[in-house]
């Protein structure tokens, strides 16, 4: 079997060396070339996928946290306006002697609110306690911080960019395989042709061609 092949080998003219060659070649450049997309595909999907999750995270930690901080804030605001309220009828109920008792009557429930409203607006904001029955979930998102915000935004940005980088290498690795099936189809050109029809151009665009494919594939590992 061995002398056979070796026969065979050595009744091969230049033309069909190189066929054989490059045949050989873009078989190992084309499984690779495809091994190389489908595990960027997979990666891909996988980044996108993430990239989602995080994203409804985020939202819903954004909303869940923002309702107490808002509600916090509006309370703040009602209670420094009742406050300003007091002070002003206080001041009115010592310059016209007829509306003293009045202002200085609604004064005093303008300040009693006012600090009902500063004491209801820092429970608010407040995390509940374990032991007030909250599920644990609830209490983490309203205890989220701008801090931690900033951190899943981070987080979420970074695994986008993760899927782009892989999307990208494997739209290079398809490319580089359309260039070996192109080259592939040269080869078989070439040996239908043969050697006294002139086909060594294509054989050497075929190889051309194989470089340029597996430089191609080799750039995608900079992504």
């Amino acid at each position: 079997m061995e002398v056979e092949v070796a026969n065979a080998v050595e009744g091969m003219g230049p033309l069909q060396r190189w066929l054989a060659v490059l045949v050989g070649i873009a078989a190992v450049l084309a499984a690779s070339l495809a091994t190389l997309d489908l595990h960027s595909s997979k990666r891909y999907e996988d980044l996108v996928t993430q990239s989602s999750r995080q994203s409804a995270a985020l939202f819903g930690r954004i909303a869940g946290s923002g309702f107490p901080r808002t509600s916090e804030s509006v309370s703040e605001r009602t209670a420094l306006f009742r406050g300003i309220q007091a002070t002003s009828r206080e001041v009115l109920s010592t310059v016209d002697p007829q509306v003293r008792a009045l202002e200085a009557g609604i004064a005093a429930a303008d300040r009693a609110a006012a600090e009902r409203l500063t004491r209801l607006a820092e429970t608010i904001g407040r995390v509940p306690a374990p032991e007030a029955g909250v599920d644990p979930l609830v209490r983490s998102v309203i205890g989220t911080s701008e801090d931690d915000l900033n951190a899943l935004a981070d987080r979420q940005n970074r695994t986008l960019n993760e899927a782009t980088r892989y999307g990208n290498r494997s739209g290079r690795a398809l490319f580089a395989l359309s260039l070996v099936a192109l080259a592939t189809v040269l080869l078989g050109l070439a040996a239908v042709m043969g050697a006294r029809s002139g086909a060594e151009p294509l054989v050497g665009g075929a190889g051309l061609l194989l470089l340029v494919a597996l430089g191609w594939g080799v750039t995608a590992f900079g992504e």
